[in-house]
Formats: structure tokens, C-alpha cells, sequence
């Protein structure tokens, strides 16, 4: 899987997608550039779409525009089992994958091996590796909402699982409506109906 660029991409609550880039002909970012341009994001009229913000330093740029938001961590996984199927929820009417918020205490993987357990009741699951994601090999993805009234964004930390196929028991307390084993060629089917996050993880893991 080839590294293409060094970007990042968040994904925000107004159903856009903003892509940071390093590129060593820009100047370097303004930081309030950076606060005009998210409070465009959060409290204009902004619509769904990509936005590409270049700059000669992607550290730079990554720690001016997450200084305007409240950090929330998260892990979650993409399990496979024995016949290559995906593990999927269905949570508040939309296609999703396993994850949640760190406890006190806990590290990424166990983060991600207690929530993909608690949300689908899958047993038997180990850790394979980081996931790739296709547009810059990281596993971390990023998206923007509101937690406690606050502008709140949520890294995200990805790991490749494996368990047994098995019945799976959706934890309907955190509003999961079903847990399903999904062949990996029927995925696309699915993308309409899940969050651009979630989609990029999904093509990420095509052909492992």
C-alpha cells in the first residue's frame, strides 16, 4: 500500500471532509487562518464537501487547527474472521465499526479490544496489527462533533482483529441496532448508508 502524500483528513459533523497537506512550496500556516477557516466549519453555512488546507509544516498546521477543539481518544477495530468477513454495527440508523472512548487508565489496544467485545459481544479476538489507512498509512482517524455543548474532536485509533465466526449480541444500551458478518465484496453496498470515516477504514481493509 503506497504512501502517497503526508496528510491528514477530518472528518466533520457538517458531512465535509478537510484534508491537511504537507507541502514544502507553501508558506507557513496562519494560525488565525486556521480560526476563521473552523469557525467557517462550525457555526457557518459551510456544506458537505472536501477542503484542502496545504501548508510547509503538516505538524504545524495539525496542532493549530486541533487547538480550537476539546480531545476526546477513541480505539476501535475491524475484525475479520476465518472466512474473511467484516464485523459491522448498525448504530442510530447508520453503518458503523466498533469503537469508543478510552477509560482511565488504558492503553490503545486494550481500548479497542474492550470496546469491539462490550458493542458485539464477539469472544475469542485478537490484535493483528495497526490498520493501513489507504491515503497515508497511519491508523489514527479524526472527526469533529459536540460533546458536552463543546466542539469536540475525536481521534480515533485503528486495529485489524480476528475472531472465530460467531453469533454476535449488538449491545443495545449504547444503541446498536444489529452486528453482522459482511463479505468483504458486498462492503461497497454498505457505503451509502455509513459515515465517510468509517468508509475510508472499510477501503483500507480490501484484499487483507
Amino acid at each position: 500500500m503506497a504512501n502517497t502524500k503526508k496528510c491528514i483528513y477530518i472528518y466533520t459533523e457538517k458531512n465535509a471532509r478537510v484534508e491537511l497537506v504537507k507541502d514544502k512550496t507553501k508558506p507557513r500556516s496562519s494560525l488565525k487562518g486556521i480560526i476563521d477557516f473552523v469557525h467557517y466549519l462550525r457555526y457557518r453555512d459551510s456544506v458537505p464537501g472536501e477542503y484542502t488546507l496545504f501548508s510547509k509544516k503538516l505538524s504545524e498546521i495539525k496542532s493549530q487547527f486541533f487547538s480550537q477543539y476539546n480531545i476526546v481518544t477513541a480505539a476501535g477495530g475491524i475484525v475479520l474472521n476465518e472466512n474473511n468477513e467484516v464485523l459491522l454495527i448498525k448504530r442510530r440508523g447508520f453503518w458503523d465499526l466498533p469503537k469508543g472512548k478510552f477509560e482511565k487508565g488504558e492503553g490503545k489496544k486494550q481500548c479497542a479490544l474492550r470496546e469491539v467485545e462490550e458493542e458485539t459481544g464477539v469472544s475469542g479476538l485478537e490484535i493483528v496489527s495497526k490498520l493501513q489507512l489507504y491515503f497515508n498509512n497511519k491508523h489514527i482517524t479524526y472527526h469533529t462533533y459536540r460533546y458536552k455543548r463543546k466542539p469536540t474532536i475525536k481521534p480515533t485509533y485503528w486495529y485489524v482483529m480476528k475472531a472465530p465466526k460467531q453469533k454476535l449480541v449488538p449491545q443495545t444500551e449504547e444503541d446498536i441496532e444489529k452486528a453482522v458478518w459482511v463479505k468483504q465484496k458486498d462492503l461497497e453496498s454498505y457505503f451509502s448508508g455509513a459515515y465517510p470515516a468509517i468508509v475510508d477504514v472499510l477501503k483500507s481493509i480490501s484484499n487483507k
